[in-house]
């Protein structure tokens, strides 16, 4: 953490207030360890200090970097978190996060300039730029994949041609159900 500042304390709606989060959240981030108010009042209310709002700040900027809570509570309470070296890196990875975006918007307005000018007649558009700012991660398929509902490619690759073989065996089970005989292609 930072060296003791002259801190203050604000109460959890002041917070919820300055860092744009619920109320609900800032219990759920207390419950789990990952933001426990420095403070307490006799009653049992929640007070924070600057150190938690900075401890909050990193948890934000954390998150929107893409890692899950676990991972950040396990960082921070690192005795070795250097909460400036965090920053630089934050700073440096939100750059490089920039820079891709800015990439992307120039490949967009490349593929509206498309758009407008095939309304031409006299339209001679590098198709090439509207590709350009696609990192290599989104031009290539990994060796393995995993689909939307979680299947890894290797066991799809393995089970699919028992799958065939036991959709043909369904459809001959019902076939007399079927109003109209089903697409049958051949399996293999």
């Amino acid at each position: 953490m930072l060296p003791s500042m002259k801190s203050r304390a604000y109460q959890v709606s002041e917070v919820a207030e300055l860092s744009g989060l619920t109320i609900r959240t800032l219990h759920h981030y207390d419950a789990i360890g990952l933001l426990v108010p420095s403070l307490r009042t006799p009653a049992g209310y929640r007070l924070y200090g600057d150190d938690d709002l900075m401890r909050l700040q990193q948890i934000l900027i954390r998150r929107e970097l893409g890692l899950a809570l676990e991972d950040i509570r396990r960082s921070l309470d690192d005795p070795r978190f250097d909460q400036r070296r965090a920053l630089l890196d934050q700073r440096a990875q939100l750059e490089q996060r920039a820079r891709h975006t800015t990439e992307m918007i120039r490949a967009i307005d490349a593929a509206l300039a498309v758009i407008d000018e095939t309304q031409t007649e006299d339209s001679k558009v590098d198709m090439k730029k509207i590709f350009d700012g696609f990192p290599a991660s989104v031009r290539t398929i990994p060796r393995t994949w995993t689909s939307p509902s979680g299947i890894d490619s290797r066991s799809i690759a393995g089970s699919t041609r028992a799958s065939s073989r036991c959709i043909a065996g369904l459809r001959t089970r019902f076939a007399g159900q079927w109003r109209h005989p089903p697409y049958n292609p051949p399996v293999a």
